[in-house]
């Protein structure tokens, strides 16, 4: 552990204001073989589960690293006398951040104006590297990236292309806009595969789910029209939605049409879809059915990973209960945890469960601390009901 400690707070440490290499102790020793990579697909930095650690982010912009084996939770920066909440920390990495072979990538999106063209957004790709302590800009696209989503070595952007109409006033920005699909080597830092255009309208936009079976899907939706006195930006519904999946050894993209027929992609091994009470869960070999009497248009659950075949997720309205789906038996578990109401499940590790905090305070419960019982279907129904009925009084819930 201490090696590993030392290694963090050594040597994890990313310059970001050049490309250029700042200074190094070169008698900091650490293990060559720590790994900062997801265990599995993800949109971003938020709760990572690295293997050996949690990549996590403090105030939504600086990185800390919780080591599971020395149950330590350290910032990504060396400095003694950084407070670690200001631009000049070496963890503060804002937006969207992804990490693969030891390197931090970022995205970050900006926007130029002039006269003849009113508003142009760019979007550039920044990487820094853990052990040569350097970071710097590496692509830059032409357009307005607008969602994230990294597997592997894979990076996808949703990118939007605005444009003005003639006699639409340039000192706002463009309510018209072309949507592309834009995946990026995380190796090579090289754009790979750039779509047709997927949608054109008035506020254009797509939604990445996340990568199932090797597949990528997402959604796009605009509307034809626009009135300009009865609607603003942020109260605009879209009027068309389509339905997308793209292969990911083939570059192709696959029409699903207008509807919708999944609710979350967890893993690359777990789809969810729900219909009339029926929580299904997909993975490429089958596919297992919660059944609750209580009909919504919406699942009660609220996945929060898959790991080792097995489903974690909450209900809300059961403030003090985690609940887990046995892939292989097919099997519901619940357990019950006194602190959960205010803190989260990050990951599950050989020792016992990994909780974050609302403060993003990261920590390891022992297992024999919070034991997971089989329940049945009446248990679920109950449980169920519970989430309807605080539901009912949260809009934002169904």
């Amino acid at each position: 552990m201490k090696k590993i400690f030392v290694l963090i707070i050594g040597l994890l440490i990313c310059a970001l204001t050049s490309c250029s290499s700042d200074s190094v102790n070169n008698n900091v020793e650490g293990p060559s073989d720590l790994i900062l990579t997801p265990s599995s697909g993800y949109r971003y930095i938020y709760r990572t589960d690295c293997t050996s650690g949690l990549l996590h982010k403090k105030d939504g912009a600086f990185l800390w690293y919780y080591d599971y084996a020395g149950d330590v939770d350290i910032p990504l920066c060396s400095n003694p006398s950084c407070s670690h909440d200001s631009k000049s920390c070496y963890s503060f990495f804002p937006g969207w951040t992804f990490t693969c072979n030891n390197k931090i990538f970022l995205i970050s999106v900006e926007d130029n104006w002039s006269e003849t063209d009113g508003f142009k957004c760019y979007t550039t790709v920044t990487v820094a590297d853990l052990y040569e302590q350097t970071r710097c800009d590496v692509l830059r696209i032409d357009y307005e990236a607008t969602h994230s989503y990294a597997y592997g070595n894979k990076l996808f952007l949703v990118c939007k292309e605005g444009y003005y109409n003639d006699g639409e006033s340039l000192w706002e920005s463009p309510a018209m806009g072309r949507i592309y699909l834009i995946e990026i080597s995380l190796d090579t830092t090289e754009i790979t595969y750039r779509s047709e255009c997927l949608a054109d309208g008035y506020f254009a936009d797509a939604e990445l789910w996340g990568v199932f079976d090797n597949e990528l899907y997402f959604k796009t939706y605009w509307s034809d029209n626009f009135d300009n006195d009865k609607n603003t930006d942020f109260l605009y519904q879209p009027s068309i939605n389509k339905y997308f999946k793209y292969v990911l050894s083939n570059h192709e993209i696959i029409d699903k049409g207008d509807y919708e027929n999944f609710m979350f992609i967890i893993s690359n091994d777990c789809m969810i879809t729900y219909d009339k009470g029926t929580t299904s869960f997909v993975t490429p070999e089958k596919t297992c059915k919660l059944t609750s009497e209580i009909q919504t248009d919406t699942t009660p659950i609220y996945p929060l990973f898959e790991t080792n075949n097995a489903v974690y997720f909450t209900v809300y309205g059961n403030a003090f209960s985690i609940f887990k789906y046995d892939l292989v038996a097919e099997k519901l578990y619940e357990a019950e945890y006194a602190e959960l109401q205010n803190n989260t499940l990050a990951a599950v590790r050989e020792n016992g469960y990994v909780f974050v905090t609302e403060d993003e305070e990261a920590y390891t419960l022992k297992k024999e601390d919070m034991l997971f019982s089989e329940i049945d279907n009446n248990r679920y129904n109950e449980v169920c009901e519970k989430w309807k009925s605080a539901a009912e009084n949260d809009n934002s819930v169904i």
